[in-house]
């Protein structure tokens, strides 16, 4: 899926999710104000967030949702900095591993497509600190757009 103004964006974990949700089924962050998280357009409409140097809302920076809005409105380019060590231990010692979740209970060992959710994670191989993860339907996609010779999603 391309990134809109009406998409909804986990910012836990940046996985893109349906408007009508009880939180993220992938990290488990959820709103506790309103019981779902907000599409971009949404949160472009709440008043004002505070200025001072570290105010959140929500537990969400509001540099974050900013860019997140800017960059669905396709008023600026999306660029991922390169991660070069590991924020817990400073390690440069860091790696992509991959991840399967099952989602649903599988019965007789069979699978529906939608109940295993693959992820890749780059994680540091000295202390295991997470830093960041991204979904196998995200590769996708910007695979699908480079092959297609669109703009990636990010």
């Amino acid at each position: 899926m391309a990134l809109t103004i009406d998409s909804v964006i986990c910012p836990g974990c940046a996985e893109e999710l349906p408007k009508r949700n009880r939180g993220c089924s992938h990290c488990g962050y959820e709103d506790n104000d309103r019981g779902r998280l907000l599409s971009l357009r949404e949160l472009a409409q709440l008043p004002s967030f505070p200025d001072q140097a570290g105010a959140q809302f929500n537990g969400v920076s509001p540099r974050f949702i900013a860019t997140a809005i800017a960059a669905a409105q396709g008023s600026m380019p999306i660029h991922a900095t390169a991660i070069t060590s590991c924020k817990n231990c400073g390690s440069r010692d860091l790696a992509w591993q991959t991840h399967s979740v099952v989602r649903g209970a599988a019965q007789d060992g069979r699978l529906k497509v939608g109940e295993v959710v693959c992820q890749f994670v780059f994680g540091c191989n000295h202390c295991s600190e997470t830093l960041a993860v991204l979904s196998a339907d995200r590769v996708a996609d910007m695979m699908n757009a480079a092959q297609n010779g669109e703009a990636s999603a990010p």
